[in-house]
């Protein structure tokens, strides 16, 4: 039922945010369509008593890298990124 081809991705997402469903699957097709669509997601997601919480969150950011959130050449879309998951230092 969740990933079938005529399932409504905005009620997957629903499903998967209010019972933290498959939180190693890190986006809804068709929901998280923008950057801060898809930050606001993972930090809902987040639970910091299983998967490492946060921290583990900063490490996936950390390994997509500034390339990959500045790729469109919208200056500053790193730095929201970065503020928005508390890596001030970063």
């Amino acid at each position: 039922m969740l990933h079938s081809s005529t399932a409504d991705p905005f009620k997957l997402a629903l499903y998967k945010l209010m019972g933290k469903l498959e939180p190693s699957r890190r986006s809804v097709q068709l929901v998280t369509t923008t950057t801060e669509d898809w930050i606001w997601f993972q930090l809902a997601m987040v639970d910091e008593d299983e998967e490492g919480g946060l921290r583990a969150l900063s490490e996936v950011l950390l390994g997509y890298g500034e390339r990959h959130f500045d790729a469109n050449q919208q200056r500053g879309v790193w730095a929201s990124v970065l503020l928005m998951c508390g890596q001030f230092e970063r």
